[in-house]
């Protein structure tokens, strides 16, 4: 549940072909910001399972602190806390 920022297209098209073709443009540009979005959990869990090897104690503790900082929208309980608006 992360706190997000979304963005409404408003356009008028006199041919449906334009218009598909700009949806598809928009659906591209959102799916490759998507597959961007979590590539650090994955090298978090990956030097996890290495550590897991030497000490399996601590890699608990960090799957713990994984899983907290993917789930755990920081921005808005920071936003929450300060009483800031974003920009």
């Amino acid at each position: 549940m992360s706190d997000r920022n979304y963005t409404l297209f408003v356009a008028s098209y006199a041919d449906a072909g334009l218009a598909a073709e700009d949806f598809k443009a928009i659906k591209a540009i959102k799916a490759v910001n998507e597959d961007n979005e979590n590539w650090y959990a994955v090298v978090a869990y990956v030097i996890t399972i290495l550590i897991s090897l030497i000490d399996p104690k601590v890699a608990i503790a960090l799957y713990f602190a994984i899983a907290v900082f993917l789930f755990v929208p920081f921005q808005a309980v920071a936003r929450a806390v300060t009483g800031k608006r974003p920009s």
